[in-house]
């Protein structure tokens, strides 16, 4: 294990405020690395030099301080961590005031640098399993799924556990600040953490959760728990915690490997698809938006061709978005008056009203299935 002199020094910090007696951390070559007196810093200890090197208590006192250059009265004991000898810790004072402190202060030096340690270790771990799931996401050949394998194996990563690609879009991300702009980055970084450090303690053992980029975050949720309703909570942590929205897209179950990318694709463009036809409902499935994906991804001759036959309807799509809006939900929701209107907070009658309105006018009647289809798929190839 390295003693960073930056953890030294809070450590020795902590316990003066503790103990009130001054405490020195010695380096395994004999070296002051933290101190209750800075003056000390950098000087040379030879009773903590022995100490580590014989793994024994050192006392020193009046009688044999001439022995240890650098050493002032005091106790001086070698820490350990798996068994192995990491730095000294001194007590500063006579023998008798400081000698029934020592054993405490040791343990709890040991204490702290194992939390420490054990905070860096979880720490890398989690960067290494994100890095791990970032390159999960992607497409790859025979060779790159091996490496991928044996990846998850060093990860403890199980893909006999069923996951859903979760991927969240976060509304108005940049802080709106006149700063420059590298204070601007330092703020985006520290929201994207803070963001982060709420995603994960909502999830079980088996998942992942990680900024993918920019204003981007996934989630791999376990495929047996409710996504819809997980979703809405993580739509009401932004809200509470950071008053800012989201969007939400739901990828397709993952079985095995190649089912990452693919339930990270699919989730991408149920995403893409919902903001632009549905933008209010923020959550969106691929099994839900299956057409609209399928739409969206059609040939872009075939898209102006079929809207030809429309464009009367769509140059004026601005006077008619409320009787497009009502035909699209009309259709959705089975092409009944009620659930219609209760869905848009509208009357039953002002659902018929802009039905037949748009009847008269463009004389195509949505009340016949065959033509209110045609026409709900002419609106989403003009949205989408």
């Amino acid at each position: 294990m390295i003693v960073y002199k930056e953890d030294a020094q809070a450590i020795v910090d902590r316990l003066i405020s503790i103990l009130g007696k001054n405490i020195n951390i010695i380096d395994k070559n004999g070296n002051i690395i933290a101190s209750g007196d800075k003056c000390r810093i950098g000087q040379i200890h030879e009773a903590g030099r022995i100490a580590a090197q014989q793994r024994q208590e050192v006392i020193v006192n009046k009688t044999n301080i001439g022995q240890y250059p650098g050493s002032k009265p005091g106790v001086n004991l070698p820490v350990y961590y798996k068994n192995e000898v990491i730095c000294v810790v001194g007590i500063t004072g006579s023998q008798g005031e400081v000698q029934p402190y020592g054993l405490i202060v040791r343990e709890l030096v040991e204490l702290m640098f194992q939390k420490l340690e054990n905070n860096r270790f979880e720490y890398l771990k989690g960067r290494a399993l994100r890095s791990f799931a970032r390159e999960l996401l992607k497409e790859h050949d025979a060779e790159g799924a091996n490496s991928i394998i044996s990846r998850a194996n060093l990860m403890e990563f199980t893909f006999s556990m069923e996951r859903t690609v979760i991927e969240i879009d976060v509304d108005k991300f940049s802080p709106q600040t006149n700063s420059q702009n590298d204070i601007n980055e330092v703020m985006l970084q520290n929201i994207k953490q803070q963001i982060d450090d709420n995603l994960n303690p909502m999830l079980k053992s088996d998942e992942i959760a990680f900024n993918l980029y920019g204003c981007r975050f996934i989630v791999l949720r376990c495929s047996n728990s409710n996504m819809i309703e997980f979703s809405r909570s993580i739509m009401d942590m932004l809200k509470r915690k950071f008053d800012i929205q989201c969007h939400i897209g739901i990828g397709c179950s993952c079985k095995e490997l190649n089912d990452y990318s693919r339930s990270y694709n699919l989730a991408d463009k149920a995403l893409e698809a919902g903001k632009k036809i549905d933008y209010m409902k923020r959550v969106y499935t691929y099994d839900d938006y299956k057409f609209h994906v399928l739409i969206k991804s059609s040939d872009k001759r075939y898209k102006e061709s079929y809207l030809n036959g429309y464009k009367r309807i769509f140059e004026c799509a601005e006077n008619n978005e409320n009787m497009l809006k009502t035909i699209k939900v009309y259709f959705e929701n089975n092409m009944n008056l009620n659930d219609t209107a209760k869905v848009m907070y509208i009357h039953k009658n002002t659902v018929l009203y802009r039905l037949n309105r748009f009847k008269d006018i463009y004389g195509i009647d949505v009340f016949n299935v065959g033509e209110c289809c045609k026409l709900y798929t002419a609106i989403l190839l003009h949205y989408l």
